[in-house]
């Protein structure tokens, strides 16, 4: 499926989602309207209670940057 001339391979979007155990993978936002310019960002959504492999990369990862 192609968006503003981004193409969006659904078959290699669900190999990469079922390799990071990612169960849901959507996009919102301009880039599925006509308000979608080329300096838009593309909005994607990822729900961060489903996918394990981003949550305990993200928590290595992490850098603190403010705590109150």
């Amino acid at each position: 499926m192609v968006y503003h001339g981004i193409d969006f391979d659904p078959p290699a979007l669900g190999a990469s989602c079922r390799k990071h155990q990612i169960a849901r993978f959507s996009s919102f936002g301009s880039i599925l309207g006509a308000d979608f310019r080329p300096g838009s960002d593309v909005d994607l959504r990822i729900p961060q209670d489903l996918s394990q492999y981003f949550r305990q990369k993200v928590l290595h990862e992490a850098k603190m940057l403010y705590a109150a």
